[in-house]
């Protein structure tokens, strides 16, 4: 809609945000949800989407938003004309408005957080909770992390609930149209990324390239399982040699808020269907991941990695994406106690045999040390060279799509945790030759036995994104 006002070309929207930053970019996404609605954001300079050349007046036929910051927009508003009329009239600028509270009753806000740290792991469980914890075998306890609210509760065993279901087959995957090409354009953008990275950090993965400690290791299946989680290489009592890659998904000090990877590569397996079996666990220390999809997760990481102002302009036509960002932003500034303490998931799940199941990797110590954030290699090693390391080795188990959906990461699943196996970490000293040995393999989740493939559309795509990082790990910047 355009016309003319006193001989000025005039363009008319349904709303005008003047400031480009956090608050306007927001603004202008949230009032642009509505397709009908135009929306102009005008940032310092020409407006986002629009050249102001002949045009000089954009009104609004619904509101002007002055979103310029506590500050700038004062400022704007007294330029003008809104504002103490005695004010402005001192300084030349004509009167549009008299409020006389523009530009006054300006604060400081101190902010000051309080942190407090446990010297040793809480539990969230209270008396009379329909979640009670229950003590492992050995009476070691089956969830150490504070922010955790599962606890190992065995169907049909204290524990229980009455009427909850036992595990089901009945689980099914939902595959879009196209996924195929849309899986492989989604791993270009990875690959793009690795290839920025690999100029500035050298060889290596797409993400989580901060390896923290490569590690030996053995997985112990445990005994007497019950019939539906004796499957694959669980389907008997059993002890598998394993590596294990600890990893930070960026190059920024151990204490900066970021997604933690464990890693479990574990050789020379065997299951009722084929011998020396290659499995690899991948899981991170989050327990779901606010997305809707793959294409979700793509968006998420090329907004993280844009420069600013193409963040703010990304941020503000997508912003459903914005929202999913800040909720896993969240989650990431959780406190990372550390690697010995701090559980770790896999978040999609995978097939165990005919059923299906999520995994968990339950902390191995309730010892909290304060200086691990600073320097999350020293402390693991620390923990080693003291004494073993043990971690319980989970599944939870599909029961119904309403509890337990295959598709939605977002989602907590509401079921019991069973303990299948162990993972030990005998003690041991930093290896230079295996920490080379363990940055050089790749550890896919698609790399598994036939009873233990990944479930979920995110993983197909995961799939794709794997092969292109294996291939692109070599090639010259």
């Amino acid at each position: 809609m355009g016309g003319l006002v006193g001989g000025t070309e005039m363009t008319a929207h349904d709303y005008v945000v003047v400031g480009g930053g956090t608050a306007g970019c927001v603004l202008a996404a949230c009032s642009s949800e509505d397709p009908a609605a135009e929306v102009l954001l005008v940032e310092t300079g020409p407006a986002l989407g629009q050249s102001f050349g002949a045009v000089e007046r954009a009104e609004a036929r619904g509101e002007v938003i002055v979103a310029a910051g506590t500050v700038g927009s004062a400022h704007l508003l007294l330029l003008s004309g809104i504002g103490p009329a005695a004010h402005l009239r001192d300084v030349g600028i004509q009167v549009l408005a008299d409020l006389p509270g523009v530009g006054a009753n300006l604060h400081d806000h101190l902010q000051c957080p309080v942190v407090f740290e446990a010297e040793r792991q809480l539990t969230t469980t209270t008396p009379g909770s329909t979640r009670p914890s229950w003590p492992s075998p050995n009476g070691l306890p089956t969830t150490s992390d504070a922010t955790s609210n599962n606890s190992e509760r065995p169907y049909g065993g204290p524990g229980h609930r009455e009427g909850f279901p036992m595990p089901s087959t009945q689980w099914r995957e939902v595959f879009l149209p196209d996924e195929d090409n849309q899986h492989t354009e989604q791993a270009h953008v990875f690959s793009e990324l690795q290839r920025k990275r690999l100029k500035k950090h050298g060889h290596g993965r797409a993400l989580h390239r901060n390896q923290v400690a490569a590690l030996k290791a053995a997985l112990a299946v445990e005994e007497d399982l019950p019939d539906y989680a004796r499957q694959g290489i669980f389907a008997a009592p059993a002890v598998f040699e394993a590596r294990v890659r600890l990893s930070n998904g960026n190059f920024a000090a151990d204490r900066a808020p970021d997604i933690r990877g464990f890693a479990i590569k574990v050789l020379g397996a065997s299951t009722p269907s084929s011998a020396d079996v290659e499995q690899n666990f991948t899981l991170v220390s989050q327990e779901t991941l606010k997305v809707s999809g793959s294409a979700d997760v793509v968006g998420i990481v090329e907004l993280s990695t844009s420069a600013p102002t193409a963040a703010l302009r990304k941020a503000a036509v997508r912003p459903r994406l914005t929202r999913s960002a800040v909720a896993n932003a969240r989650d990431m500034v959780k406190p990372f106690s550390g690697f010995a303490t701090h559980d770790f998931f896999s978040i999609m799940p995978i097939t165990f045999g005919e059923y299906a199941a999520r995994l968990k990797l339950c902390a191995a110590s309730t010892t909290i040390n304060k200086a691990a954030r600073k320097d999350l290699s020293a402390d693991i090693y620390a923990r080693l060279a003291d004494d073993d390391l043990e971690f319980l080795f989970q599944a939870q188990f599909f029961e119904d799509e309403s509890r337990t959906p295959i598709e939605d990461s977002s989602v907590r699943w509401d079921a019991p945790w069973l303990t299948v196996a162990r993972l030990r970490i005998p003690r041991q000293a930093p290896d230079e030759e295996l920490a080379e040995t363990v940055e050089k393999s790749s550890f896919n989740p698609w790399i598994a036995a036939m009873e233990h493939r990944p479930l979920g559309e995110l993983m197909r795509a995961r799939r794709a994104a794997y092969a292109l990082s294996w291939r692109n790990r070599d090639v010259a910047p």
